[in-house]
């Protein structure tokens, strides 16, 4: 137990900086819960003693391994969730990890990135709920050139994946996928986070700011950067100019809207009768 702690108090030093913490999600790694609720606060850790579930101005780490280890319970978001972190990173070091948000939960963050080890791979999956995140990067590319002579590096990204099913709301302030910004060196990709958003159901997308005049919008559609789960289906997306913001929806396949159609028409001629 205490080597784990002490693993992690080096793997904290990395990343500290001005955040008021950086808190991990250990689940069960460090004090044996078995909880996956986001709001167990035995299930955070900040890698010293203190144990808190991540406000504003936190960074929350998700990794489902850690030196190794498989931290069992990713998060669940099933209740609202005050204090919200300003950062979330899904997959931070390691080559995984799932944020979940189910039916009654609803959670707010400055930024939130899904994938950001090299060759990771982050998962937001919303079966209900509402989230909301200033900032959503769906797959991540960070290169730097220390000009020690070696050229660009790699230095972190993966891929970040978003399943939206149910009554899930999810809105973003500003919404990038990996591949918007993958770097090239000779013409070969030094990385190549990618990602990717598909819904279902009744899931709603919501994006500040109108990405259908500017294209963006029929291009995300397009590229199946954002597609619809079941086959059949396509995304419809309009602007909101009342709310300024661009919405997504799932459209039915047309035998469904056949059968949806013929039902009302079922229903209004009982009530003539």
């Amino acid at each position: 137990m205490m080597k784990r702690m002490l693993v992690l108090v080096a793997l904290l030093a990395v990343v500290s900086g001005a955040q008021a913490a950086n808190m991990f999600w250990v689940g069960d790694y460090v004090n044996g819960n078995a909880s996956a609720d986001w709001s167990t606060v035995d299930s955070w850790w900040d890698g010293a003693a203190d144990l808190h579930v991540p406000v504003a101005s936190d960074t929350a780490l998700l990794d489902s391994v850690i030196t190794g280890i498989a931290v069992s319970h990713m998060p669940t978001v099933s209740t609202s969730i005050a204090g919200n972190p300003d950062l979330i990173f899904v997959a931070w070091a390691s080559a995984s990890a799932q944020m979940n948000v189910v039916d009654g939960g609803w959670l707010s963050a400055g930024h939130t990135r899904l994938g950001n080890a090299i060759d990771s791979v982050g998962t937001l999956n919303m079966t209900g709920g509402y989230m909301v995140s200033g900032i959503l990067e769906v797959g991540y590319n960070l290169i730097h050139d220390a000009g020690d002579g070696n050229g660009p590096q790699a230095v972190a990204g993966g891929d970040g994946v978003v399943s939206m099913s149910g009554n899930s709301i999810l809105h973003i302030g500003t919404l990038v996928f990996g591949q918007e910004n993958i770097h090239y060196d000779a013409g070969n990709p030094l990385l190549d986070g990618e990602g990717a958003i598909t819904m279902a159901d009744s899931a709603w997308l919501l994006v500040n700011g109108d990405l259908v005049a500017d294209g963006r919008a029929a291009s995300y559609v397009a590229n199946g950067w954002i597609s619809a789960l079941d086959s059949g289906q396509s995304i419809d997306f309009i602007y909101n100019a009342t709310d300024s913001r661009t919405e997504f929806t799932v459209v039915p396949e047309p035998m469904t809207m056949a059968i949806l159609g013929l039902g009302g028409l079922f229903v209004s001629r009982r009530r003539r009768s």
